[in-house]
Order: C-alpha cells, then sequence, then structure tokens
C-alpha cells in the first residue's frame, strides 16, 4: 500500500506515484472532483490511462511515520540559526521517489555533529550571533568592540587577529559533543565550576604581532583645550563624510573653543599628515623633498604640535632642512586626504518638549565643517 501513494500536481493535473508513476483518480471515485494534495490508493489499473481506483485523502506526516523504514532523508544548505541557537539544514523525505517532505528545517547536530560545531563555533561564539548572558560572551564581545575601535583609529585592519585564530581558541577548549548552545550551556554550567575564565579572551590573545606600535595614547578619546574637553570619534570609512576624526562640539561651548591645534590632528595620525602636506607641495618645491616619508619623520623628530600653525611650523623646518625656501601658502591643501582634516560636529539638545528618539532622548542636529 505504501508504493501507491500519490501527490497531486495541479499544474498538469494528474497525480505523482511510486517510481515516477502518473495516475488519475477514477471518475467514479468520490475524490475525483476534489483531487486532495496526497491520497492512498488501493489499486491501480490501466486503460487509456493509469486509473486509481479506492482511494482515501492522507496526511504525509502519516506515510512517513509508518514508512520510516523505507523513507530516504537527504540534507541540504547546512547554516547557523540565531533562533535555534544551533546549525540547521533541509530535509527532504521520499519514499519511492515521492517527496514527503520538502525543505523541512532539522537540527543538524545529529547528522553531522562535526559540521555543526564548527558553525556553531564560528557563528555563535566568534561572530557573536547568538542570543546568551553568559558573562564570558558579553566580556569578549566588548573587548573585540574595544579593540575594534583602536583599529579604526588607527585606520589599520590588521591590529586584531583573524576569526580563525579565535576559533582555534574554542576549538582547543570545547568537547567534541557541544555541538549547539544547548548542549554548551549544560556543558558550561559544570565547565565554569573549574575554570570561570576558561573561555575569556585577553587582549594579548586577540592582539597580533604587528600591533606593538598602535598605542591608545596616540588615539585619544577627548580633545582637552583649557578646560573644556570635547569628545573624539574616528571612523575609517572611506568616502564618507565622517571618515577620520570628528570633533564633538556642545552648542553650549561652542564660542569658547579657539579654532588652533586642530590642524595638527591626534599624535597617531600626524605622521601620515605630513607626509600627505609634503606631497601637496607644488612639484618644483616637491622634488627637493623625496622621498617624503623620510622628510615627513625628520620632521616629526623636531616638531612638536603647538598653537602655531602645522602649515608654518612645517614651512619653517622644511625651509631650513632643504635647499629652498618654503611658505605655509605653498601647501596645496585640497590635495591633503580628508581623513587627515578634522570633520567638527556641533551638537545641541532640543528644547523637552519636542519630539523624542525611540531610545528616550531628545533628537541632535549637526553641523560638519573641516578644517
Amino acid at each position: 500500500m505504501l508504493s501507491h501513494v500519490g501527490l497531486y500536481d495541479r499544474d498538469k493535473r494528474e497525480y505523482h506515484g511510486a517510481r515516477n508513476a502518473k495516475f488519475h483518480l477514477q471518475p467514479g471515485s468520490t475524490l475525483f472532483k476534489k483531487n486532495p494534495d496526497w491520497v492512498m490508493t488501493a489499486e491501480l489499473v490501466e486503460t487509456s490511462r493509469l486509473w486509481a481506483r479506492t482511494n482515501a485523502a492522507i496526511d504525509p506526516e502519516w506515510v512517513e511515520a509508518i514508512a520510516g523504514h523505507l523513507v530516504k532523508r537527504s540534507h541540504a544548505e547546512p547554516r547557523w540559526s540565531r533562533s535555534r541557537a544551533s546549525a540547521i539544514a533541509d530535509e527532504r523525505v521520499t519514499l519511492y521517489g515521492v517527496p514527503l517532505v520538502a525543505g523541512r528545517p532539522v537540527p543538524y547536530g545529529r547528522i553531522d555533529p562535526e559540521v555543526a560545531r564548527d558553525l556553531f563555533i564560528r557563528h555563535g561564539l566568534v561572530e557573536g550571533d547568538w542570543d546568551t548572558r553568559h558573562d564570558f560572551f558579553h566580556a569578549n564581545r566588548r573587548l573585540v568592540r574595544q579593540l575594534g575601535e583602536l583599529e579604526a583609529r588607527a585606520r589599520r585592519r590588521d591590529i586584531i587577529v583573524d576569526d580563525e585564530t579565535l576559533i582555534d581558541f574554542y576549538d582547543e577548549r570545547l568537547p567534541a559533543d557541544v555541538v549547539s548552545g544547548a548542549h554548551f550551556d549544560a556543558w558550561w554550567k559544570k565547565a565554569r565550576r573549574d575554570d570561570a575564565e576558561l573561555l575569556t579572551f585577553t587582549e594579548d590573545l586577540l592582539l597580533s604581532d604587528t600591533a606593538d606600535d598602535v598605542s591608545h595614547a596616540d588615539y585619544p578619546g577627548s580633545w582637552k583645550q583649557g578646560q573644556i574637553s570635547l569628545p573624539l570619534t574616528y571612523q575609517f570609512e572611506p568616502g564618507s563624510d565622517a571618515d577620520g576624526v570628528t570633533v564633538h562640539v556642545p552648542i553650549e561651548v561652542l564660542n569658547q573653543v579657539e579654532p588652533v591645534g586642530f590642524d595638527w590632528l591626534v599624535p597617531g595620525l600626524r605622521q601620515d599628515l605630513i607626509i600627505a602636506m609634503v606631497k601637496a607641495l607644488p612639484k618644483n618645491v616637491r622634488r627637493h623633498f623625496v622621498p617624503a616619508p623620510d622628510h615627513a619623520r625628520a620632521a616629526m623628530a623636531a616638531l612638536e604640535a603647538s598653537n602655531e600653525p602645522v602649515t608654518a611650523a612645517l614651512a619653517a623646518y622644511l625651509s631650513h632642512r632643504g635647499a629652498v625656501p618654503v611658505r605655509g601658502t605653498d601647501f596645496e591643501w585640497e590635495r591633503v586626504p580628508d581623513h587627515l582634516k578634522v570633520t567638527f560636529r556641533v551638537e545641541r539638545r532640543q528644547p523637552a518638549q519636542g519630539r523624542k528618539g525611540a531610545d528616550g532622548h531628545a533628537s541632535r542636529f549637526s553641523v560638519k565643517a573641516r578644517t
């Protein structure tokens, strides 16, 4: 009887049965005009067509339940599911070629534990695509974000180790049978009693070998001017308006901020600025200061940020160092990359009666300008 199961094809108006058989319900059947999606027939008789006699509508789940030893299962597109905190795949179940199930998501851990474990580590733990309250998880994400901000400030992508290093870190510590969030929770409940720091990242782990020359002090979080402290933010998005360093100026202190010193940038970007300025000299002057990086490094060692404009200070130094005089007006400032020019964002709070944003805070307006 299991070989007499049929699935209705509404486009061709026929049933697809076992071993690619095509049949129709006998006109005298009570289901003839109803054509349910699934039928089981007691008898198939071939005359002008292959006719099904004595038919009943069925649910394919019933067939799958009683034909477990005959069905064939295949799985495709293993992937991570955040909502399930596990790897899943699309399951296809067929009986003699008839698809009982197509594209049903099922846990992948029982099918291929090794791949499921890799997806859990890669997406759930390393990429953070997991809803969990574990302290180590959130501490690790915070540290990665902090160092990621340092990458944006230094305009580099080699400060943090790559994902494979973090995958290896978890792979060495997690048992082979931890293939999902549920498995992890059960294991970690006991494991953390022995070593609560077993899965906690450290800066030594996250910082690559090339990060030794990067210092937080070179990329400060605020700009000090007298008694005023102005927040700084950094973006590494070439082409965007906020690419580089942005100084956030509350409108309440706008009239107290002096337009001096900002052209020197933060220490970590100053050498790039000076190199760009040397390259921005007119060609007949620039040819006396080749290679530009060598002259920029020498200038960095001799100059210190001051209230004097960087153009004047650098011009005086190059005039003393080179064979030709250099004036502050010689630098073609428009040729200096935008990320080496400070962006100012003037901010203020709107009156309390104004519309508030989704976070409950009053909305802001801003004015942007480059130095």
